[in-house]
């Protein structure tokens, strides 16, 4: 998944893992 948020790079990073 992924998310509308490229700033978040903590997010990113989870939905990449994830």
């Amino acid at each position: 998944s992924h998310f509308p948020s490229p700033q978040s790079s903590f997010t990113f990073s989870r939905a990449s893992h994830a």
